[in-house]
């Protein structure tokens, strides 16, 4: 067993049955290389960092990310981040550089399983990429919109082609920009700073001073919430909470102006906007991606305050308080949004956000329980108060209006999803085939089918599809598997909740058409792909 220093704490390194040091250096180098590579390393993650937060705050707040050039400043910075993750892996491989992360700490043991699904998730990643790259180069057609006619060109049939060139060439470099943002983000949250490998250290160490390894397991941003993930998520909620306060007072406010600026070419009305998105239910899938999970890093952070007071120790900060209220408010926002399908997403999963938060963390104090039943019923209050009147008749007229139209729609795609069944016709070419698949010429000429399970089977075909859904799947089984970052049970669920409910809202919308709401949706992909169950 390593020696302790002169005052009962830790030293940095770990022991002889640990993986890496926690300032890994590389391999047959002199010190001053070595000192090199690490600072080279370091930089990166920390450009990485920056980049990602930046792109949270973004997203949302440049009208949602649905103009063009919003989505390829998106895109660049994806590139940008597929970059530095590149720079990292040179250095790694071309110097024997290994930097200290959370699956090679102390109180983890390695998995044959976890690196064979990890290997295999970018393997499916290149074959998914390829498979769009493949059809946009064997491209059948391009449409041109101003003649509303396709041009033709030679193409190999059993190979992937799209019937739109441009369209198909466009999806490409937006799921290239996700596809590096998605494991650069995994990679970043994967990494363990020298102060959590040493606490992780001293918790394993019989010898450990009681008050570290309290320090340990109890606090939120130790072994149960690393400092990486939980800044990622803090960034998240923060940003949602200001565009739900944005998105609350432009809907009270009456304008019909995005963040009071810029009038939509589309959806002019007040009504028919919420914050800085010119569609309100795009705005209510943003919220709901959010809410479920801020309210359990309010629950995480009001647990650990509470045992801080109890054990004596000062605490800096309110964070729990300022995350609830930042939970109600986007909580009720797709109610005031007057969504049909948002409202109904976010009823459904208030209840399943409260009977997780009363039965995964053990010891749930009756303080607690009163009070999360105290603000989920002012929730549920404000969001009636402030949504009901307007939300009502389009309760009324759902079938009225043949849900906006999506019924007619749904089943002149049947036929397109008929034609393009194994290949699909390219990503992104919904809209171009859509115009000849109307039965009337006279009803309206969807961009999107408001129905993503039955878009992207469309378009990319059963195999590309089935591609999509073996990469969420492998995200979500890393969970059970391990080694990775330590992940709380509670936060887990709620983030799976969140996905889960836009997944169901995808089968009447379109949330995954819309980058920013993509991009929440990754980089929730990517921090379920590296973590496991933390240690109660």
């Amino acid at each position: 067993m390593q020696p302790h220093d002169s005052n009962g704490s830790c030293p940095t390194e770990l022991g002889s049955g640990c993986a890496v040091p926690a300032e890994a250096s590389a391999r047959d180098l002199p010190a001053r290389s070595s000192g090199r590579v690490a600072l080279l390393h370091r930089i990166c993650d920390q450009a990485t960092e920056f980049l990602a937060y930046a792109m949270v705050v973004f997203s949302p707040w440049a009208f949602g990310t649905t103009q063009e050039w919003a989505i390829w400043v998106m895109n660049i910075a994806g590139y940008v981040l597929g970059g530095l993750l590149a720079t990292k892996w040179l250095v790694r491989l071309a110097t024997g550089y290994c930097p200290a992360r959370w699956a090679q700490s102390h109180r983890q043991s390695s998995s044959t399983g976890s690196r064979w699904l990890i290997a295999a998730m970018a393997v499916m990643t290149i074959l998914f990429l390829g498979y769009v790259l493949a059809s946009a180069i064997n491209a059948r057609a391009m449409f041109h919109v101003e003649r509303l006619d396709f041009e033709y060109f030679a193409c190999v049939p059993w190979l992937p082609h799209s019937y739109d060139r441009s369209a198909t060439w466009f999806e490409f470099w937006d799921y290239l920009g996700l596809a590096c943002t998605f494991w650069a983000a995994r990679d970043w949250l994967c990494g363990i700073t020298p102060e959590e490998l040493e606490a992780v250290e001293c918790a394993t160490r019989a010898s450990a001073s009681t008050a570290q390894a309290r320090n340990w397991r109890h606090g939120v941003g130790g072994g149960r919430m690393p400092v990486r993930l939980r800044r990622l998520l803090m960034v998240l909620c923060l940003t949602g909470s200001l565009a739900a306060v944005e998105g609350i007072v432009q809907r009270l406010a009456g304008s019909n102006k995005l963040l009071f600026l810029v009038q939509p070419r589309l959806n002019q009305e007040n009504a028919s906007q919420f914050g800085p998105y010119a569609y309100r239910t795009n705005a209510a899938e943003y919220f709901n991606l959010l809410w479920p999970v801020c309210a359990g890093l309010a629950f995480l952070s009001a647990q650990a305050a509470n045992r801080d007071r109890q054990e004596g120790r000062r605490r800096r900060g309110n964070a729990h308080r300022w995350l609830a209220g930042g939970a109600v408010l986007m909580g009720v926002c797709p109610t005031i949004a007057s969504t049909r399908g948002g409202s109904l997403i976010a009823a459904g999963m208030l209840p399943a956000v409260l009977a997780i938060m009363l039965t995964i963390p053990r010891g749930v104090s009756t303080g607690s329980k009163v009070g999360l039943g105290l603000l989920f019923a002012a929730a549920i209050q404000v969001a009636v108060v402030l949504g009901w009147d307007a939300l009502e008749p389009r309760f009324e007229d759902a079938f009225v209006d043949d849900l906006g139209g999506r019924l007619a729609a749904y089943k002149n795609a049947e036929g397109m999803a008929r034609d393009y069944q194994l290949l699909g016709s390219g990503a992104g070419t919904f809209a171009s085939l859509y115009y000849l698949y109307r039965t009337d010429p006279d009803t309206e000429w969807f961009a999107y089918l408001h129905n993503d399970w039955l878009e992207c089977r469309i378009t990319l075909g059963w195999i590309g599809f089935a591609l999509l859904l073996a990469l969420l799947a492998g995200a979500g089984a890393h969970w059970f598997l391990g080694p990775g970052v330590p992940l709380p049970g509670l936060l887990a669920a709620l983030v799976w909740l969140a996905m889960a409910g836009c997944l169901v809202h995808a089968r009447f919308d379109f949330p995954f058409r819309v980058h920013s709401l993509a991009t929440v949706f990754l980089l929730y992909c990517s921090v379920l792909s590296c973590s496991i169950r933390a240690q109660e």
